[in-house]
Order: structure tokens, then C-alpha cells, then sequence
């Protein structure tokens, strides 16, 4: 059996494509494939795909972040930030297996260690997987769609009966004596 179809490539001109298979349903999915590597190739995208390991990203991410005009600390610190905190969790990954809430629940993981840590880690996430889609490896940035980091709420200091917040003077009915030395 033989399926085809017509694929626009690069040049912008319709071209036929055609692949064989046993079957009907195996013929269309070797058309499929077909049309998927084109379509890498059409796009310019070689050097990343979905099926690229999220350590390929890093190495061309690192090697893009060399391109762009950052200071050397900043560069550094996106380095290593991507090396200790993000890539551990997502090395053995592809950059299609790479989801919403993966990376929600790494970050929400992360931040209950240390907020700093998760917000760091977002931003080099963020950057790294902005290039996959660029390079349209991934259609969307999953980092894009995460929740919000936030601070943990702190507890509310103590007030009195009045709903004024208690001083450091020990005599009753003194408020923020030291502040504005009057009495209540």
C-alpha cells in the first residue's frame, strides 16, 4: 500500500511525498514520518528536535547564552544555576516528555527547600525551553504556564485589645511609648 500527500517546503513550493507499508494504516504512519523529519528540515531545526535529550539543550543553550551579551557573572551564575538545580531533574528526559506539570511540580518542590533556589531554577527553565521553542523543537515553553512563585504568608504580629500593636514598655496602657512618647 502506498500513502501520499503533498508537503510546502522551504522554498515555499507544494511537493508530493509518498511512503509504502504493508498495510493502509502502516503506509500512513511511514508518511508521517516522513513528513516529520521534512518538516525538521524545512524548519532549519537539526540541532534540536522533539526527540533531543534536554542535555542537548543545555549544551546549545550554554553555547547560544555565549552569543548574546551578558556579563561574565551572569553568564556564569545561568550556568551553573541550569547545572546544580534544573538539569538533575531533567536529564534523562526528551524535550517532548517535558510537561506543564513536571515542571510545576519541580519548581513547587524546589520551593519548599528554598524560594530563591525554585526562582533561580525558573529562570534558566524558562530560557533554556524559550530556545527549544525558537528553534521549534517544542511548540510551547511549559515554563510559561506554571503558577506563580510566591512567598509563604508570614504570621501577623500580636495587637492588643484596641487593635493597636502592643509596645516594648511594660506599663499598661502605653503604646509605642519609645515612638511617639504619648500615652493612650
Amino acid at each position: 500500500m502506498t500513502a501520499h500527500a503533498r508537503f510546502r517546503d522551504y522554498d515555499g513550493r507544494l511537493r508530493p511525498v509518498q511512503a509504502t507499508g504493508s498495510t493502509r494504516k502502516q503506509a500512513e504512519h511511514n508518511l508521517k514520518a516522513v513528513l516529520a523529519r521534512r518538516s525538521r528540515i524545512a524548519s532549519g531545526s537539526t540541532d534540536l528536535s522533539g526527540d533531543s535529550t534536554f542535555k542537548r539543550l543545555v549544551e546549545i543553550w550554554l553555547e547560544d547564552l555565549d552569543l548574546q551579551e551578558l556579563a561574565f557573572s551572569t553568564r556564569e551564575l545561568y550556568a551553573r544555576d541550569m547545572r546544580t538545580l534544573v538539569q538533575p531533574a531533567f536529564k534523562d528526559y526528551t524535550l517532548r516528555e517535558i510537561s506543564i506539570m513536571m515542571v510545576d511540580r519541580f519548581l513547587k518542590k524546589l520551593a519548599k527547600e528554598s524560594l530563591s533556589k525554585a526562582q533561580h531554577a525558573k529562570v534558566v527553565l524558562n530560557l533554556a525551553l524559550g530556545l527549544a521553542v525558537r528553534y521549534e523543537a517544542i511548540e510551547r515553553n511549559p515554563v510559561r504556564s506554571v503558577q506563580r512563585l510566591r512567598k509563604p504568608k508570614r504570621a501577623v504580629e500580636g495587637t492588643d485589645d484596641r487593635g493597636a500593636r502592643g509596645g516594648t514598655s511594660s506599663r499598661p496602657g502605653l503604646v509605642n511609648c519609645r515612638a511617639s512618647g504619648a500615652q493612650a
